[in-house]
């Protein structure tokens, strides 16, 4: 039923670049610098009562091991920023239904969200 009506709404997705992207084929790195620190920070602040993303990857075990995997994240993120590139598996989403307001047994009154994937959610 969701599924039916979100795919009736949606609009369609360009593969064009947005106009701030079509003129500029240069790295990030020269105006985003992130520090291990800030990586450390927003594992640190994950809630682990969210839901579960696409990744499967257990919001807890980020916090928890953050001291540890806090090197690494802030490799990858840096690299990712470097390269302009984010890797497919962290562009995955669910999409779930959420309430807006009214009657909870009619498809309009929902919008969709998407449930990002946790190290992309982490490097926003």
């Amino acid at each position: 039923m969701f599924n039916e009506y979100f795919h009736s709404v949606y609009t369609g997705y360009s593969e064009k670049p947005s106009p701030s992207q079509s003129g500029s084929s240069s790295p990030l790195s020269s105006s985003i610098d992130l520090s291990l620190e800030e990586v450390y920070q927003a594992l640190l602040n994950l809630d682990p009562s969210k839901a579960h993303c696409p990744d499967g990857f257990p919001f807890r075990i980020l916090k928890e091991c953050s001291l540890q995997l806090a090197p690494s994240l802030h490799y990858l993120f840096s690299k990712s920023l470097r390269l302009s590139q984010v890797p497919t598996e962290w562009k995955l989403a669910n999409i779930i239904p959420l309430l807006k307001k009214g009657n909870k047994d009619h498809v309009e009154n929902y919008r969709p969200i998407s449930l990002l994937c946790i190290i992309s959610k982490t490097l926003e």
